[in-house]
């Protein structure tokens, strides 16, 4: 599903795979801005979080990382969105949680969310090729992101989004710091730039690969199998082959037996023969006495 996926693949089963990256329907929006109450003022900056409460999203360090810039006064929101899997985590997350860090539990209409964030922020500390990041992209909006797994395929950081150098809360507060450096021309170019770059994870795309795929497999094996058939009958041809020769041979065998057997018995006959011959001989000699 990415580039970093099939790597890692690689290294674990040794052998050769077949990249097709993850892909998405184009998201259905609706009229709706959910984000709209959460903004302290027009220039507040808002950042939707989306993931499971669990250790490999991060959204504890994302917590103590947003509370750090609140306390220096950046005018920014924090949205997190999604169930509480690991109830440890959430409760140390709830130290933070405020008007301006929000948890929201899960929802449904993510897409629209993300179409009026100004950005969605993924801190992970391992993915595949997330579909939220996806679905961020294809709507405009722009992903800042730790370089967990596929995150580093999609994004090119600088253009279409942000990378830190690590999951941990120094480089994450890092790469938040530089995304609000971004002036309302370079954020309007960014989103640009975002959904330029959805293109090739429109599901349609990804569909036409997976068909071609198969259709290419399916008459492989189709060839693999008409070419192992074939042998088959060879082997079976020369089999049988094999199996008349030792017939005929134990024909032959037999025929030599009976001819043997044949000749001993006419021999035996005739010195049968020959014995009675004597005997009556003896026995007319006998009589005449």
């Amino acid at each position: 599903i990415s580039k970093t996926s099939q790597e890692s693949f690689y290294k674990l089963y040794n052998c050769d795979s077949l990249l097709i990256e993850n892909g998405i329907l184009r998201p259905n929006l609706t009229n709706t801005n959910p984000i709209l109450q959460y903004k302290t003022s027009i220039h507040t900056r808002v950042f939707t979080h989306v993931g499971r409460i669990c250790e490999a999203k991060n959204q504890l360090v994302l917590c103590k990382v947003f509370n750090r810039l609140i306390q220096e006064g950046k005018d920014v929101v924090l949205l997190i969105i999604g169930p509480q899997e690991v109830d440890c985590i959430y409760q140390d997350m709830k130290k933070y949680f405020s008007n301006r860090i929000i948890y929201l539990g899960p929802q449904n209409n993510i897409p629209d969310y993300l179409v009026h964030s100004d950005a969605m922020c993924l801190p992970s500390i391992y993915e595949g090729l997330p579909i939220v990041l996806l679905e961020a992209i294809a709507v405009g909006c722009i992903p800042i992101c730790a370089p967990a797994g596929g995150c580093v395929n999609v994004i090119q950081n600088g253009i279409n989004g942000f990378l830190s150098t690590s999951s941990n809360e120094e480089d994450y507060y890092q790469v938040v710091k530089q995304f609000l450096s971004l002036n309302a021309t370079e954020l309007e170019l960014f989103k640009l730039q975002c959904k330029a770059s959805f293109s090739i994870y429109d599901i349609k795309i990804c569909s036409q690969k997976h068909l071609k795929y198969y259709t290419h497999t399916l008459v492989t094996e189709e060839m693999n199998l008409g070419n192992l058939i074939e042998s088959a009958v060879k082997e079976m041809a020369k089999q049988e082959a094999k199996e008349e020769d030792e017939d005929i041979d134990d024909e032959l065998e037999y025929d030599n037996i009976d001819t043997l057997i044949d000749e001993d018995f006419i021999e035996h006959r005739q010195f049968l023969e020959d014995e009675a011959d004597l005997d009556e001989v003896l026995l007319r000699s006998l009589e005449q006495y």
